[in-house]
């Protein structure tokens, strides 16, 4: 990708909706939302990384002076981004102004924003390149004037140079429109979300160029709303040049599918979640880069250890330190279970949870994480579940390779089985299972929160986690006593797996293999941003459909879809 180099990137959001003095004009109910939502996005790190300025209903001093220190103190190696969410109005001389909070109509040169006056300043930055988005509502324009052609206009108002490129929501006397129920206008709604969920990187390179994400929101406005058309313009800018985002649903090139592949993805899981015929399987990668995710959650683990925490380790071998340094197991599984619930005080609710959350039974869910916060989402949703795990270890050994299951509650009940004897639907006490009702949550890696809810004098362990318990447990699955739970089998075979967040380290995919190498199964779904070419390789092997992704971004996505 040719073109100036840009090193930073800074922007100013106006958003105006109420103009007291100018009772022509009508109020705008998204313009405040939309600087609001749209900078988010913008300030995102790993997405955008803006550094940005936003107003509020601003009156002209404060907008311009807002203006001229953004064209102004900006560098060579900047790009310099203008928001504006409002009313666009024409002067009798043909000159377009952006309305402001005391603008009045008939004093347009003083109390509004001109064009030319933003051209001037743009004529004089240092900055490497401008990027001018205008959602403007040009149906208010003083007197009924604005009659001619708005993109004439602006190009006109604008001016050509060098590294401009202007967007606007609409043309000629077209207004922007502003759709019941949504909170930000539709021109904003669909920037924000081609922004959020990677789908307007069209050519799946990683990048987001104002062209693609133009060419995106343009063919979704129309879509919606045919009578209102965004036009863009360049000055002197090459395509592809002007960068505004990483694609948060960009393929990584090893294992990049076609291209439109992230809104077919996207369609095709929430196709699956309607039909119920979905099995989501979350993994630490819920978690991205917080404290209970796979790096964070190692690094926890190897400092317990009393190890140096700048040497990267898997979880499994971070464990296995762990319980060398402790006195036996059952010094070491409250040690592991502090570790878990301290991290976890940390932690927000991830939306992949507030995804399933949302599900309803029958639905199967498949957890490769260690802490109680899915559990207790469920729980504060009301939602009714069980808990099913296999034990590791139990106190005199005769419980070893069985499958307990647990009801949580003030009063948890349980019962243990061995893998064939377990029905979903099993209507008698204790558990009193209804496959129509409950939400099967299997913790396929046990999780120290479990024994909390059984008898002590059972002894029951369900944790595997260091590398001696994976070898142990892969173990046990080829046993039909001891294996994944027949039930559980015949939901692989026939519905689809979604991978959230899933760690495919070498033990996970020996289980992933292990459990669905040896059968037939739909093609499963994976949203994972691989950290190794090892990983890269190993979900190759898997065959899913993968979207390098960040899951929160993912579910956010499908919650709003």
């Amino acid at each position: 990708m040719s073109g100036p180099v840009v090193t930073g990137k800074r922007a100013l959001l106006i958003g105006a909706g109420r103009f007291p003095r100018a009772p022509e004009l009508t109020d705008l109910r998204t313009p405040i939302a939309d600087a609001n939502d749209f900078e988010k996005e913008l300030q995102k790190p790993n997405v955008c990384g803006f550094d940005t300025k936003r107003l509020s209903d601003p009156t002209v001093q404060q907008s311009q002076e807002a203006l001229d220190v953004l064209f102004s103190s900006a560098t060579s190696d900047q790009l310099v981004l203008l928001y504006f969410s409002g009313h666009g109005t024409l002067s009798d001389a043909g000159v377009l102004h952006l309305c402001v909070h005391d603008t009045r109509l008939d004093l347009l040169n003083s109390t509004a924003v001109s064009l030319t006056w933003i051209r001037n300043l743009i004529d004089q930055t240092r900055a490497a390149q401008v990027v001018i988005i205008l959602d403007c509502c040009y149906s208010g324009a003083a007197r009924g004037s604005l009659k001619g052609d708005v993109p004439t206009i602006l190009k006109t108002n604008l001016g050509q140079g060098r590294g401009k490129y202007l967007v606007t929501s609409s043309t000629a006397i077209e207004p922007s429109a502003e759709l019941d129920g949504d909170n930000n206008s539709l021109f904003t709604k669909w920037l924000i979300h081609g922004i959020a969920s990677g789908a307007a990187d069209a050519n799946n390179d990683g990048f987001i160029t104002v062209d693609e994400l133009f060419g995106y929101v343009s063919k979704r406005v129309t879509r919606e709303r045919p009578t209102q058309t965004p036009q863009s313009f360049g000055f002197e800018v090459r395509p592809g040049e002007v960068v505004i985002a990483k694609s948060a649903l960009a393929p990584g090139k090893s294992v990049a599918p076609a291209a439109g592949v992230q809104l077919d993805f996207l369609n095709e899981v929430r196709r699956s979640v309607r039909a119920k015929q979905l099995i989501p399987f979350v993994g630490m990668g819920v978690y991205g880069d917080g404290p209970l995710g796979t790096f964070g959650f190692s690094r926890a683990l190897t400092v317990e250890a009393g190890l140096r925490s700048d040497e990267p380790s898997s979880v499994a071998t971070a464990a296995q330190s762990l319980e060398l340094k402790s006195a036996d197991r059952d010094d070491f599984l409250p040690r592991f279970r502090d570790a878990l619930a301290n991290l976890a005080n940390e932690h927000e609710t991830p939306e992949a949870y507030k995804l399933i959350c949302g599900l309803n039974a029958p639905l199967l869910v498949v957890s490769a994480t260690y802490d109680n916060l899915l559990e207790s989402a469920l729980m504060k949703a009301g939602k009714r579940f069980v808990v099913v795990a296999h034990i590791l270890n139990s106190r005199d050994g005769k419980l070893d390779g069985r499958i307990v299951v647990v009801r949580p509650g003030e009063k948890p009940v349980h019962d243990v089985m061995l893998a064939d004897a377990l029905l979903l639907d099993k209507p008698e006490p204790p558990l009193e299972i209804d496959q129509g009702k409950d939400i099967i949550i299997y913790k396929v890696l046990g999780s120290p929160f479990i024994h909390d809810w059984l008898p002590p004098e059972l002894g029951i362990d369900t944790v595997v986690v260091t590398e001696n318990d994976h070898v142990r447990f892969l173990g046990r699955l080829d046993n039909q006593y001891t294996r994944v739970p027949e039930a559980f089998g015949r939901s692989f075979q026939t519905l689809r797996l979604l991978f959230l967040g899933y760690t495919l380290d070498v033990w996970h995919y020996r289980l992933v293999m292990q459990v669905f190498g040896r059968t037939k199964h739909r093609r499963p779904f994976a949203v994972r941003q691989a950290t190794s070419p090892v990983e890269e390789l190993c979900w190759r092997r898997v065959d899913v459909d993968l979207v390098p992704a960040d899951p929160d971004t993912f579910a956010r996505t499908l919650i709003g879809a």
